[in-house]
């Protein structure tokens, strides 16, 4: 077993979702499994970070949206400039749209029909924050509503509803 991975998530709602459904698969490789939230960091602090890892030889992985970058290559230029050419492509992990899709693509059976969700779960890589956030119920909080998700994420189902989430889901596996 592996000492310390680290997985650099851009923001809250990454993080809880990493917590929640990569940290136990990463658990049976590894004695820790840590965060480091970057998004709202200064570049140079990043840098020096992803710096220190490299030196320990510790593994990480950087997860970035493609979002706004409309392409894998605007993407990768994005995560580069806040971490500098230090990071290998390996280590970068491009969720397809955004983090919201990993959340889609593992709606359990039972969150779809006590919502009434009728997006189109095949290939959750299509939709957008907005469109997550189009289908949290009247009168309850993006938070209780990704728990709610978290709670009953179907892992068998999810990797066939988005193709990043599949690829991640292998390289750590």
């Amino acid at each position: 077993m592996k000492d310390i991975i680290y997985i650099l998530v851009e923001d809250l709602t990454d993080l809880k979702f990493c917590e929640a459904i990569i940290e136990p698969i990463l658990n049976n490789k590894y004695t820790a499994v840590l965060f480091y939230k970057y998004a709202r960091k200064k570049k140079d602090r990043i840098k020096q970070f992803i710096k220190s890892l490299n030196y320990d030889k510790l593994d990480y992985y950087i997860l970035g949206d493609i979002d706004k970058n409309y392409n894998i290559e605007n993407a990768l230029k994005l995560i580069y400039e806040k971490t500098g050419k230090i990071t290998k492509k390996e280590n970068i992990i491009l969720v397809i749209k955004e983090i919201e899709c990993w959340y889609l693509a593992g709606l359990s059976d039972d969150l779809i029909k006590r919502y009434t969700i009728s997006l189109d779960l095949s290939d959750t890589q299509k939709y957008c924050k907005e469109d997550f956030d189009e289908i949290i119920p009247a009168g309850q909080s993006k938070i209780i509503f990704t728990n709610a998700i978290l709670q009953t994420y179907n892992n068998k189902i999810a990797p066939s509803r988005n193709a990043s989430l599949r690829c991640f889901l292998t390289k750590i596996s």
